[in-house]
């Protein structure tokens, strides 16, 4: 119909993510069930791993710097300030 079409005409194209976006969020998957685990193991254990913990989570930061570097490079700024 002609509203239809208008609405398509509206609507601008949303860009596929690129390979790094996928790979970062490949990995970010990948951290989070480390740090599932962690947690599983500390609620067991009654006590949290402070290293496998902040290895973890500085892996999480790195991986984070550099989603927000990759959109930066495209005038994107992310919220936050790490």
């Amino acid at each position: 119909s002609k509203y239809l079409r208008l609405v398509i005409q509206w609507i601008a194209p949303i860009e596929p993510p690129s390979v790094e976006v996928k790979e970062f969020t490949r990995e970010l998957r990948r951290l989070g069930v480390s740090m599932n685990q962690i947690a599983a193991k500390a609620h067991s254990l009654g006590f949290v791993d402070e290293l496998e913990y902040k290895r973890t989570a500085d892996e999480v930061m790195k991986v984070l710097g550099a989603i927000q570097q990759e959109y930066a490079k495209k005038g994107v700024k992310l919220i936050g300030n790490h």
